[in-house]
């Protein structure tokens, strides 16, 4: 049998607290007296399993913020596409209403102008719209086909050379039917009358004007070409519907884009001199199903000459 006496009791007990603690004694520089600290080795473990898991936080915080951030901007690029397909739909809806109103307003214009009564009907689902040739100078030579006058429309010779006044927008027939080219495009003197007879055939008129000049769309529409051509420089090309196209060209300056949607008066141009051209002028065409005709026969102002 072994007997422990108090001292050697003691020292294993001081062995015991000595595995179980971790001393730490802070020595002060100005001499004062030392100070003892004791921490258990449970409590050291417990902070490092703490300091474990707040490393591993850490480096997933980090990982699921970059994530986060990712996903912010791929949802902020979504967002403005989405913005944008919203309002080409708005202006999708805008065009369908507005040809729905032009299709319903259309027998009023009928009458005044000598139009077929008998149109096919039109919309927006409809892949059928040709667009006329855009003009260039090695297209002048385009075929010459005389499109049928009315036989109201008072004829506009050359030589006379009228001067044009702007009419008020407020006239009633500019109303009936606006997607009908019958406005006056810009207010000035008429200097080449339409011929489809002479060669080269002349499809439009010509109306001279200061340069800045505002030239209005003719009618209702959406445009369809917007930009440069060597023959007729800046110019414009507006579809109305019922396979009507009017042409704006040498102006001085586009106020209008492709695809955007003008009304009968609003201002689309500044006349000037680009292209091939002597002096500020507006020529300007008018085109149904692919075929010239006078604009003299469908423009109001022209008709109270």
């Amino acid at each position: 049998m072994k007997f422990l006496t108090k001292k050697s009791r003691l020292d294993e007990t001081m062995v015991r607290n000595h595995r179980s603690q971790i001393q730490i004694l802070v020595i002060p520089d100005d001499q004062s007296e030392p100070r003892h600290y004791r921490i258990p080795v449970a409590r050291l473990k417990l902070l490092r399993i703490l300091g474990i898991v707040l490393a591993v936080h850490v480096v997933v915080g980090t990982f699921a913020y970059f994530m986060l951030l990712h996903y912010m901007n791929r949802n902020s690029e979504l967002t403005a596409v989405n913005n944008q397909l919203v309002a080409n739909s708005e202006k999708v809806y805008e065009l369908a209403a507005l040809f729905q109103k032009l299709e319903m307003s259309d027998a009023k214009l009928r009458s005044a102008l000598g139009l077929s009564e008998n149109r096919p009907s039109i919309s927006l689902d409809e892949q059928n719209i040709t667009l006329p040739p855009i003009r260039t100078q090695g297209l002048n030579t385009a075929p010459e086909i005389k499109p049928e006058r009315s036989a109201a429309a008072p004829a506009v010779e050359l030589s006379n050379k009228l001067e044009i006044l702007q009419q008020s927008k407020n006239i009633g027939l500019h109303e009936y039917l606006k997607g009908v080219p019958t406005f006056l495009p810009v207010a000035g003197v008429l200097t080449t009358a339409y011929s489809s007879e002479r060669s080269p055939a002349h499809h439009g008129i010509d109306i001279a004007a200061p340069r800045g000049t505002s030239i209005f769309a003719a009618g209702d529409g959406v445009v369809v070409f917007s930009g440069w051509t060597q023959d007729l420089g800046n110019m414009i090309i507006v579809y109305h519907g019922d396979g009507f196209f009017t042409y704006y060209g040498h102006n001085q300056r586009n106020l209008v884009q492709r695809n955007d949607v003008v009304h009968k008066g609003k201002t689309i141009a500044l006349l000037g001199n680009s292209g091939n051209s002597t002096a500020p002028h507006l020529h300007f065409e008018l085109w149904k199903g692919g075929v010239p005709l006078n604009p003299a026969d469908y423009i109001l102002a022209f008709s109270r000459m």
